[in-house]
């Protein structure tokens, strides 16, 4: 059995009417179409910018740990020069600054010390 295709044909419009109703109808099929491809267009930009998005954060997520690590190791080592720096800087001023304090007539702790033993001692030999 042999099956034949049938295929429909639009009539043609009669009379005025019906031109005019082919003639509006054909541009709001293509304003139609031209909506609905918009449309389309905007779902599948979302959803491309929605994945770009993710997958842009997931790289700066990465590059921040890799970053991170670094930066920590750099901070140590910096903390680490810098109290280097200071001990050697102490230790060469240390022994300035006792010279200066000998040299002007501030007194020292010791000074202090030797001071009030002397002043208990005449305090005492005075109370006697």
């Amino acid at each position: 059995m042999t099956e034949k295709k049938v295929s429909r044909k639009r009539k043609a419009p009669e009379g005025v009417v019906g031109r005019i109703e082919d003639v509006v109808s054909q541009p709001i099929a293509v304003a139609n179409k031209a909506f609905l491809a918009s449309l389309g267009l905007v779902t599948q930009l979302q959803k491309d910018l929605d994945s770009k998005y993710e997958e842009l954060a997931k790289d700066g997520k990465k590059a921040r740990d890799r970053y991170e690590a670094t930066l920590t190791d750099l901070r140590k080592k910096i903390a680490a020069r810098v109290a280097s720096v200071r001990d050697r800087a102490g230790s060469r001023i240390e022994p300035v600054v006792d010279r200066i304090i000998e040299m002007t007539p501030v007194a020292t702790e010791k000074d202090i010390n030797r001071l009030n033993k002397k002043l208990d001692k005449v305090l005492a030999q005075v109370a006697k």
